[in-house]
Order: C-alpha cells, then structure tokens, then sequence
C-alpha cells in the first residue's frame, strides 16, 4: 500500500523537482493530494455499505460521515425504497403525495437531508436491518505514514491531478514574478492542461469498467 511520502515521492519524480531545494513545499504538495482525493471520492468513491437498525417509528437515520452518495437502500429485507426528494425533509407520506400524485400510496421511499437517511412510511418494528449501498469519500492523510486508501489502479488520477495543480500554480507565480524559464520550452498552462486531460481519461476509463446493474422494485 502507498503512503502519503510514498505518493509525494512519485510526484516530485513526475515533477522533476526531486533534487536540491524542492520548488513545490511539502505543505502544498499534500494539501493537494486531499484535494485530489476529494475529486476523485466525487467522480469514484469507494463502494461501501452501512447496516443500520431500526427503531420503530423512527424515520430519521444517521449516515456514515465518508457517505458521497447513497446507491441503494434496503428494507425490509428483500424490499428496495425508490429514492424521492420530501419538502424539507417533510417525512409525512401525506405531505409527499399532496407533492406528487405519482407516488404510489403503498411505495416505500427514502431520501438523504441534513446527512441522515429519511424513510417513508417510517419503520413500524425494531431491530430490522437497513442495508445501505453508498459511494465513500476516500480518508483524507494526516501523516507522511498514513497508507491511502486509494486503489492502486486509480493512483494515476491522483499523480495527475496534483501534477495538474502544481503547473497551476506556476503558472500564476510565473505571471506575478516571472520565475518559470519559458526558453527552456516548458509552458506551466500547457503541461496542466496536458496532466487534466490525462486525469480526466482515467476517470472515464474508470467509470467504463463499472458495470450497470438493473435495480428491480419489489
């Protein structure tokens, strides 16, 4: 598994800013990491799930902190609510179907306000399991020996999507002070635009291997 220093190594191998003094800080280098990590828990996520027992009663349930978007959602067992937007996170299935008459008085519904999972009609027993599919964000590293959590297949994205930044972020130094050595044939905004292309190929690349699931409605 890659730690943070490990990645930042490969960033400044990338970079050709390994030796002598660094042009990029270490600070910025893994402020943009998270920031890479961030993107790419929207655009990806891991997939993960939350069990979550009911309360009768209760409509209104705490999500995990890492959710980025909810998939799926089960209960009762075997049963798969449709997700559907509530006034305000109104949870009355009177207020919802005065909103929209296609709702099926008897569907069984959900949706996610204020970071907790909202159910319709609200569970009528205790101790049944509400099975959760979501999208997680990726941990964010604290230390140069934290491991990330990322896969090794999306390690690229990240190294591009930093690289992306730090050409960025010449770019404008070299506007306000005229540091980068454009005779050398290097132009920051060109490289970054290069390195958002390339991030941006691995995600669709991604994305094409995920395979498309047909969700049935019980």
């Amino acid at each position: 598994m890659t730690t943070r220093a490990q990645m930042r190594t490969t960033i400044r191998n990338e970079l050709n800013d390994a030796g002598g003094t660094p042009l990029w800080p270490d600070a910025q280098l893994n402020e943009w990491l998270v920031e890479g990590l961030r993107d790419i828990g929207r655009q990806l996520g891991l997939e993960k799930a939350q069990t979550i027992a009911t309360v009768a009663g209760q409509a209104s349930y705490g999500l995990a902190s890492d959710v980025v978007q909810v998939a799926r959602v089960e209960h009762p067992a075997g049963y798969f609510r449709v997700p559907r937007a509530f006034a305000s996170g109104d949870v009355s299935p009177e207020a919802i179907l005065d909103l929209d008459p296609r709702v099926k008085p008897l569907e069984l519904l959900y949706d996610v306000f204020g970071g907790s999972l909202v159910l319709s009609p609200a569970p009528s027993a205790s101790g049944e399991s509400i099975v959760v599919r979501y999208q997680g964000a990726y941990a964010e590293p604290s230390a140069d020996s934290s491991v990330l959590d990322l896969p090794s297949r999306d390690e690229d994205a990240l190294l591009f999507y930093v690289c992306g930044r730090a050409m960025q972020w010449i770019g404008a130094d070299e506007a306000k002070r005229q540091r980068f050595e454009r005779q050398r044939g290097a132009d920051p905004g060109s490289l970054r635009r290069e390195y958002d292309r390339d991030y941006r190929a691995v995600i669709r690349e991604r994305r094409g291997r995920v395979a498309t699931r047909r969700l049935v409605v019980r």
